[in-house]
C-alpha cells in the first residue's frame, strides 16, 4: 500500500513555509481525476486572467484553467483534457469561456463544464497555424490571430472560420517578416492589431487594415476599458492611450514606475485604473490616472505573468510558479492565496485514506491528517536527507536519514529523538508495525524493536537472517520485506516466511519493485519488465503485462507501484504516446507523470495523466491515493483517478483463429466518441511503441496487421475533458496447426 523509498537526493535549498488548512478546495489537474495537494491552488504557470459576471478564470501552461467566484479567494480546476500551454482567455459573455494556445482554441458555453474544439486548426504534431491571440465580441462572433499574422473570423462560435480576411500588414501571411502580437475588437467591425511598434485598425471586420500609429518600441498587448478608451503597451516602458475609440494614440509617461519595463500585458478596471505586467518582473505596475503616473509593486518570488481586475477594488495576479495573489484595495497591496511546502521531497507513503507522509532533502518530512487538504512541514534534527520514513499512527513515527541514523517521534513530528539501531550496517528501510514494534530492513536480514525503537536486535532464523533486503512494507495483517531475490512476510516481525517469486519456467524471476496489500496479496515488477499479481502468497502469480500495452512500466528505470487491494492500483509510466507525441507544451518534454490505473485486478489498464513532471512516488491509502512529482508537487485522488463520465474501449479481431500468416483486422470501438480520439493499439507487428490510431466519426477504427503466430493485442486511450480514459481487455489471435 506504500511505495518504495527513493535513495536519490534532489539538490537545492529547503525553504520552510507554514502550510495550514484554508477554505481552498483541491484544484483538479486539468487532464484526469487527480487533484493538486501542494502547492495550492496549483503549480503550473499562469499566463492570462479574465473576469466576467463576477466569475474569473486563470489559464496557463499544460492545459491549466482554474475558476473563482469570490475574486480569487478560492479556486476550482476545470478539465480541459489538453496539455497545450494556454496563453489567452476571452470572456465575451457570462458563462462563455474561450481559451487559446498552441494548436488549440476551445470554447465552453457552460462555464467550463465542457469544452469544444473550435475549427481553427487541426491539432497534431507540428500543426500550423497556431494561436497567438483572440478577441470575441459575442459568444458567436470573434477573431483569432495566428502566429503567421493571418486573421480568421467566426460567426458561429468556431464551428467554421473564414480564411478570406485580410492578414496583418507586414506579417508572414502578408508577405513580410514582422510578428503580430495581439488583437482587440470593440465591435463586429472595429478592431485593432499590434505588429512591431505599429497599431493597425480595421473598420470592416478585418476586411482591410490601416495604420493608426507607427514608430517606437515593440508593442505586446492591447486592451480597451470601454469603446473609447484603450491602451497599448510594450518594450521600453511604452504606454499608448486612445480616448477616441482608437483613431489616435498618445504616449503616456508613467512617471514613478521605474524601469524601463518590457510590458507584456495590461488590464484595466476603469478608464484610468490599470495593472501592467512586465517581463521577468516579480510584481505589477499600477496606474490610477491612465498612465500619467505609476508605481511598481513587488510581491512575488517568481515572475508575475498576468493580472486583472474583478472589480475596481479587487485584483488578481498569477505567477510563473502557479502562485495566485489577490488585492482588496485596487492593486495597492497583495496577499498570496494558498501556499507551498517549499521543500524537496523524494517519496510519499500512506497509512490510510486520511494520513499520508512524504520525506526528502535536508531532513524534510511533511504529513497530512485530512486526506491531503493540508500538509504540515516537519524536520528531523539533522541536515541529512531522509531516506525512508514510517508512521504507526499520526503521532508515532520514525525516519531513517542518509547517515544511517534512526529518529523517532511520539508527538506527530513536533520533536524527534535519536534511536539506538544496535550498530552494524546502515539499514535500507524502516517499518513501524505499531508504536512499539519497529523493524529495520536490510541490507541483510532485519532488526526488530519491541520498545518503540529504544533498542533493536537481529532476527535469527531462515529465511530472513541471510536475505538481502531493500524495502519494508506495513500491510493490513503484518509486514512484508523484499529484495531482488526475496519477498518475506511476518505477522509481527519476529518470525518470517518466504513468498515464492514470480516464475519463468523452472526458475524464479528477480524483482525490481514490490507492493503488497497483505501478507498474501502482492504485485511485483520483475527485472524483465513484467508485472505480476498474486492473491495466495506466491503459490501462483498472474502475469498482467499484456494489459499495460506498449507503455514503459519501468518508469524509465524508476519503477513506481501502488495498490490498495488485489484489484485496484497504479503503475507509473513516463509517457503515453498518443498524448506525449503532441504535448503542445515545452513542459514534460523529457517525460510526463502518467499512471496506468486498474480496477479489475490487471485485466485492463487506463492511462491517467497527473502532471507534466514524472512520477517519483506513489501511495495508495484505501480511499485516497497520492502521487509525488518534480520533488515538490503532491497530488491526490479519492476517485481512483476518475474525473467524470466513463468511456468504453473495446478491441476485436477478425479472424480470431489463423492457420498460417494472415492479415488480421483489429477493430477498436470507443463509446462515447466525437471522432479523432487518439487510441494506442499494442501487440506483435505494431512496433515496440504500438500504433497510434484515430477514431472515425462512427466511433471505430480498423487496423490491419500481419499475424504469424499466436498473438495478443490491447487498446488504450487517455480520455478527454470530462470523460475518463479506458483500456480494452487483451484479445488473442490464435494460430492452430
Amino acid at each position: 500500500m506504500r511505495k518504495k523509498a527513493s535513495v536519490a537526493v534532489v539538490g537545492g535549498l529547503v525553504v520552510l513555509m507554514a502550510f495550514a488548512a484554508t477554505a481552498q478546495a483541491q484544484v483538479a489537474n486539468g487532464q484526469s481525476g487527480w487533484q493538486w495537494g501542494t502547492p495550492t491552488p496549483q503549480g503550473n504557470s499562469i499566463n492570462d486572467i479574465g473576469f466576467s459576471g463576477g466569475v474569473g478564470y486563470a489559464v496557463g501552461n499544460f492545459g491549466t484553467i482554474i475558476s473563482t467566484t469570490d475574486a480569487g479567494a478560492t479556486w476550482s480546476g476545470l478539465n480541459t483534457g489538453i496539455t497545450a500551454d494556454i496563453n489567452k482567455v476571452s470572456l465575451p459573455a457570462p458563462g462563455t469561456i474561450i481559451i487559446g494556445g498552441g494548436c488549440y482554441d476551445l470554447i465552453s458555453p457552460n462555464g467550463g463544464a465542457s469544452f469544444t474544439q473550435m475549427q481553427f486548426t487541426v491539432p497534431g504534431p507540428n500543426c500550423t497555424p497556431t494561436v497567438t491571440s483572440q478577441s470575441f465580441v459575442t459568444p458567436a462572433l470573434g477573431f483569432v490571430l495566428a502566429n503567421t499574422g493571418q486573421v480568421l473570423g467566426t460567426s458561429d462560435a468556431g464551428a467554421t472560420f473564414s480564411g478570406t480576411l485580410a492578414p496583418i500588414p507586414g506579417t508572414q501571411a502578408a508577405g513580410g517578416g514582422a510578428t503580430a502580437t495581439d488583437i482587440a475588437f470593440t465591435s463586429p467591425t472595429n478592431g485593432f492589431a499590434l505588429v512591431g511598434g505599429t497599431i493597425v485598425r480595421t473598420t470592416n471586420g478585418a476586411g482591410s487594415w490601416t495604420t493608426v500609429h507607427s514608430g517606437g518600441a515593440t508593442l505586446n498587448s492591447i486592451f480597451f476599458a470601454d469603446n473609447n478608451t484603450g491602451y497599448a503597451v510594450g518594450a521600453g516602458s511604452t504606454v499608448l492611450k486612445t480616448t477616441d475609440g482608437g483613431a489616435t494614440w498618445n504616449g503616456k509617461s508613467l512617471t514613478g514606475a521605474g524601469g524601463p519595463h518590457n510590458f507584456l500585458k495590461i488590464r484595466c478596471a476603469t478608464d484610468t485604473r490599470c495593472l501592467l505586467v512586465a517581463e521577468n518582473s516579480t510584481g505589477v505596475v499600477r496606474t490610477d490616472d491612465g498612465g500619467t503616473t505609476g508605481s511598481f509593486i513587488s510581491f512575488g518570488s517568481t515572475p508575475i505573468n498576468a493580472a486583472a481586475f474583478a472589480s475596481p477594488t479587487q485584483g488578481v495576479a498569477g505567477a510563473s510558479n502557479g502562485a495566485i495573489f489577490t488585492s482588496g484595495d485596487g492593486g495597492v497591496t497583495w496577499t498570496q492565496v494558498g501556499s507551498s511546502l517549499g521543500r524537496e521531497l523524494t517519496d510519499v507513503r500512506a497509512l490510510n485514506a486520511s494520513f499520508a507522509f512524504a520525506w526528502g532533502n535536508l531532513g524534510a518530512i511533511a504529513t497530512t491528517n485530512n486526506g491531503g487538504v493540508s500538509w504540515t512541514p516537519l524536520s528531523i534534527p539533522s541536515s541529512n536527507a531522509v531516506d525512508a520514513a514510517s508512521f504507526a499512527d499520526p503521532s508515532n513515527g520514525f525516519a531513517l536519514d542518509s547517515g544511517g541514523t534512526l529518529w523517532g517521534t511520539t508527538n506527530g513530528g513536533s520533536t524527534w529523538a535519536r534511536k539506538n539501531t544496535g550498530g552494524g550496517a546502515e539499514p535500507n528501510d524502516v517499518s513501524a508495525i505499531n508504536s512499539n514494534i519497529v523493524v529495520l530492513v536490510g541490507p541483510r536480514g532485519v532488526r526488530r524493536s519491541t520498545n518503540g525503537g529504544g533498542s533493536f536486535s537481529s532476527v535469527s532464523g531462515k529465511p530472513v537472517s541471510t536475505a538481502r533486503l531493500l524495502q519494508g512494507d506495513v500491510v493490513s495483517n503484518g509486514v512484508v520485506a523484499w529484495g531482488t531475490r526475496s519477498i518475506l512476510y511476518s505477522a509481527n516481525g519476529s518470525r518470517w516466511k518466504a513468498i515464492d517469486l514470480p516464475p519463468k519456467g523452472k526458475k524464479n524471476l528477480a524483482v525490481d519493485d514490490v507492493d503488497c496489500t497483505s501478507t498474501k496479496a502482492c504485485w511485483a515488477l520483475t527485472t524483465n519488465s513484467h508485472l505480476f499479481r498474486t492473491t495466495n502468497g506466491g503459490r501462483s502469480w498472474t502475469d498482467v503485462t499484456l494489459a499495460t500495452g506498449a507503455n514503459d512500466i519501468t518508469n524509465d528505470g524508476d519503477p513506481q507501484l501502488a495498490f490498495d487491494s488485489t484489484s485496484a492500483g497504479y503503475v507509473a509510466t513516463q509517457e503515453f504516446s498518443p498524448v506525449s507525441d503532441n504535448l503542445g507544451s515545452s513542459l514534460g518534454s523529457g517525460g510526463q507523470g502518467w499512471v496506468l490505473a486498474t480496477g479489475d485486478g490487471g485485466k485492463t489498464f487506463a492511462p491517467q495523466l497527473i502532471d507534466s513532471n514524472t512520477v517519483s512516488g506513489l501511495a495508495a491509502g484505501g480511499g485516497t491515493d497520492w502521487a509525488l512529482t518534480d520533488g515538490q508537487n503532491l497530488f491526490l485522488t479519492s476517485t481512483n483517478g476518475s474525473q467524470g463520465q466513463n468511456s468504453s474501449l473495446n478491441l476485436s479481431a477478425s479472424p480470431k483463429t489463423i492457420k498460417k500468416t494472415t492479415t488480421v483486422t483489429l477493430t477498436a470501438t470507443l463509446q462515447p466518441c466525437n471522432g479523432n480520439e487518439q487510441v494506442l493499439i499494442s501487440g506483435p507487428g505494431l512496433g515496440s511503441d504500438g500504433s497510434i490510431q484515430s477514431i472515425a466519426s462512427n466511433c471505430t477504427v480498423q487496423l490491419p496487421v500481419r499475424v504469424r503466430n499466436t498473438s495478443s493485442y490491447v487498446a488504450q486511450w487517455a480520455g478527454e475533458a470530462g470523460i475518463n480514459g479506458d483500456g480494452s481487455k487483451v484479445i488473442k489471435v490464435t494460430k492452430k496447426s
